[in-house]
């Protein structure tokens, strides 16, 4: 299958909560992220076209920081399935270069977990 994105994506090893700043509250929690976006397991159907301010609580501070932030656009949403687990894409908008080198390491960080996973995996 032909891949479109135009960034490295890796899979988060843990869900991390994402809170719209707007409303100050959680919407979901992070699935995948990329310079260009993100996959969220939602708490509720996200409507599609709709301009966010995010944030993505870290697990431990990276570059001394407890969170990134960034501009966002819901560019899909799902509805819900039987457990009631919607899905929902975001693109980008706007990052700040410091979050920018913070998601860059995650998604480095996460792609190493994962090909040593793999590697396990494919040995036993």
């Amino acid at each position: 299958m032909f891949e479109r994105r135009k960034y490295k994506r890796s899979r988060s090893p843990q869900l991390m909560p994402v809170i719209d700043l707007y409303t100050d509250k959680s919407i979901g929690m992070l699935v995948d992220l990329s310079l260009g976006g993100m996959l969220m397991m939602a708490i509720q159907p996200i409507p599609s076209h709709r301009i966010f301010q995010l944030q993505v609580k870290l697990p431990e501070p990276i570059k001394g920081s407890h969170a990134i932030e960034f501009g966002a656009e819901s560019v899909w949403g799902d509805p819900p399935e039987q457990l009631g687990t919607c899905w929902a894409g975001f693109q980008v908008i706007d990052i700040s270069e410091e979050n920018k080198e913070i998601v860059a390491e995650l998604v480095e960080i996460w792609s190493d977990q994962d090909a040593d996973i793999k590697e396990i995996s494919e040995a036993v």
